[in-house]
């Protein structure tokens, strides 16, 4: 009992310090993340207005009409309690995101001790991926929680099918109206731990039916319901809906074929953890070495030595994960491993190919969920081949690593490839103010801004469409919109912190405003409209009147 309670406090501890560090930011920012506007333009829609847009929409996430159910949640909440949209969906969304260090507590002890899963929870609480990306008040870090409890109940389901499927059921229906790259994720892990399953001998057909149905009901609901994200992000994959459609069940059909003729290795437990760890961590420096000569996988983002700070906590923790002996003789080892390899695999596809959807470095808070369990039982393997006196010394080193991970959870813009995803209070009033300017308006910048104009202004804008507009020293008299088709520009919002870096494609890095382009803005072509300071707004002037 008293060591129930211990593991229990301690991961109240993790999760409060998973809530305190991804509401930190909103003590140095207005507003954090770059796609913001939108979701806040989506939530209001809903909560002010009764009004689930779908059709029609104007904005640069297509899939984002399609897939409301944080928004319906933010609505919820402000329709019951009264409470302000905008604090509501910021405070609310990056708070329900912490579950997911608890979930992953749950869902770790289907594979690895109390203890290992409390260690990996808590490696999983800071690292810097996962920190950065579910911070923000967007529908991945609301469908993490969700992505890690539905692991939870599909292992239960391997072994006790009747007991978990209304549990699964529930899960797959709030990731479907949720997130859609989760879900895909989600269920690519429990596909490859159904495999596992059926290599080690177990022949149950509930958990191939689940998954089948499971594949059945995203299929529906991403092909017949959510148009936009058919035609946007599946017409974008190159491949027939029916090939789509049918590929799930390919799989399933194969795994019950052939996975119980593979045979699952035997693997000898290291005596000696401690220099495997060590040997690790050394290999794992190749990756920051990597980065500086190819860049981020995947994308042309460079990786400088202004990385090396952001990148060691993790590495540091992520060396305990390397031996595979270790992880195999957990109870459920085979079963981690088999969560981990399909996400992997996605990851290096998404690699190799460029792919602009399976972008490769956004599968990484995926993968370091299991990664973390697998660290977890590496860092008590290590402890218990040391003597007693020597343990404190051991906690005391992962201690200091979690804690370094937790300081730079936050890299700045200059080591995320020059993409800032917070909003400054100058840059919203100047973009509030661009609800005076004549309706119709079509301004152009950044992402992070235009995201921003579109949200809280209400006006149509160029996202990465307005890149000629920003870099060329002429004037460029139209834009091809994202989803508005060619508008004549008409304003040029521009900040401080964005001429540092022009945020437009995800796998481009942020670049500067040059000095040629920005001498531009204030000239007779581009008188200044609002001038904050840190802040302005431009308006182009019309062809008829140069």
């Amino acid at each position: 009992m008293a060591d129930r309670r211990r593991v229990l406090l301690l991961l109240a501890a993790i999760a409060f310090g998973a809530l305190t560090l991804r509401l930190s930011h909103l003590w140095h920012w207005a507003l954090w993340g770059s796609d913001s506007g939108e979701y806040l333009f989506l939530t209001t829609a809903l909560a002010e207005n009764g009004v689930l847009l779908q059709e029609g929409y104007l904005g640069w996430g297509h899939a984002y009409p399609w897939f409301q159910g944080m928004q319906l949640l933010a609505a919820a909440t402000v329709l019951l309690c009264g409470l302000p949209t905008a604090a509501t969906l910021l405070w609310l969304i990056p708070a329900a995101g912490a579950l997911a260090v608890p979930a992953l507590f749950l869902a770790g002890r289907r594979f690895v001790s109390s203890d290992a899963a409390l260690i990996g929870s808590g490696c999983y609480a800071v690292a810097f991926p996962v920190v950065f990306a579910n911070s923000h008040a967007m529908p991945g870090g609301l469908a993490d929680p969700l992505s890690l409890l539905l692991i939870y109940t599909f292992v239960g389901i391997l072994a006790s099918p009747r007991r978990w499927l209304p549990s699964f059921g529930v899960l797959l229906t709030g990731l479907v109206v949720v997130h859609h790259f989760t879900l895909l994720l989600a269920i690519a892990g429990c596909t490859g731990m159904l495999a596992i399953e059926a290599a080690a001998g177990n022949r149950r057909r509930a958990p191939y039916f689940t998954l089948a149905v499971a594949a059945a009901l995203t299929s529906l609901y991403w092909v017949g319901y959510a148009t936009g994200f058919r035609v946007a992000i599946l017409g974008d994959t190159g491949l027939p809906l029916e090939a789509l459609v049918v590929a799930p069940l390919v799989v399933l059909i194969v795994i019950r074929l052939l996975a119980s003729q593979i045979p699952l290795p035997l693997l000898d437990v290291p005596q000696r953890p401690a220099r495997i760890f060590l040997g690790a961590f050394l290999a794992l420096l190749l990756v920051i070495g990597y980065g500086f000569i190819w860049g981020v996988p995947g994308t042309t983002i460079p990786v400088g030595l202004e990385a090396v700070p952001y990148l060691l906590p993790p590495l540091g923790w992520l060396a305990l994960a390397a031996a595979p002996g270790l992880v195999l003789a957990q109870r459920g080892g085979w079963l981690l491993c088999g969560w981990t390899l399909p996400i992997a695999g996605l990851a290096v596809v998404g690699g190799l190919t460029e792919s602009h959807l399976l972008i490769a470095y956004r599968h990484a808070p995926y993968l370091l969920a299991p990664l973390a369990l697998m660290a977890g039982a590496g860092f008590v393997a290590l402890l218990q081949t040391q003597p007693s006196v020597q343990r404190p010394r051991f906690i005391a080193g992962l201690v200091a690593i979690l804690l370094c991970g937790a300081l730079t959870a936050y890299p700045p813009a200059n080591v995320m490839g020059g993409f800032q995803e917070g909003s400054t209070q100058v840059e919203l009033g100047c973009v509030l103010w661009t609800q005076q300017v004549e309706p119709g308006a079509f301004i152009v910048s950044d992402h992070r801004l235009s995201s921003l104009a579109f949200g809280l202004g209400e006006h149509n804008a160029s996202w990465e469409h307005g890149a000629e507009v920003l870099a060329s020293v002429g004037v460029v008299r139209e834009v091809a919109a994202p989803a508005a088709g060619v508008q004549q520009v008409d304003y040029v919002l521009l900040s401080n912190e964005m001429r540092r870096g022009v945020a437009l494609l995800q796998w481009e890095a942020a670049e500067p405003l040059s000095a040629e382009a920005n001498t531009k803005f204030g000239s007779q072509s581009y008188p200044v409209v609002l001038d904050a300071g840190e802040c302005q707004l431009y308006r182009q002037v019309p062809d008829s009147l140069m």
